[in-house]
């Protein structure tokens, strides 16, 4: 089973998901150190989308970014936009 390893949040609209063994980027951090950053951002567009999307489905319109400075760990950080917090 999968889960985050905290939950953060400032009750204004903005969550900050920590998981310091992100399964997507294991292998990344095993191999080599050159551009790893960059390895990195191609396997976080995917976890955005996704949790971009969820909410979406849900009625809530969002921006997601991921952060990874300590591989293999990434924070995805998620603004819910005021407009469609007020909508529901």
């Amino acid at each position: 089973m999968w889960q985050m390893d905290k939950l953060r949040t400032n009750h204004k609209g903005v969550f900050e998901l920590q998981d310091h063994r992100f399964r997507a980027l294991l292998r990344v951090s095993a191999g080599s150190q050159v551009n790893l950053s960059e390895a990195a951002k191609k396997y976080l567009i995917l976890p955005c989308g996704m949790i971009r999307g969820s909410l979406s489905a849900l009625g809530l319109e969002a921006t997601v970014k991921a952060e990874s400075s300590s591989l293999p760990g990434v924070i995805f950080v998620v603004h819910v936009h005021e407009s469609s917090r007020r909508a529901k």
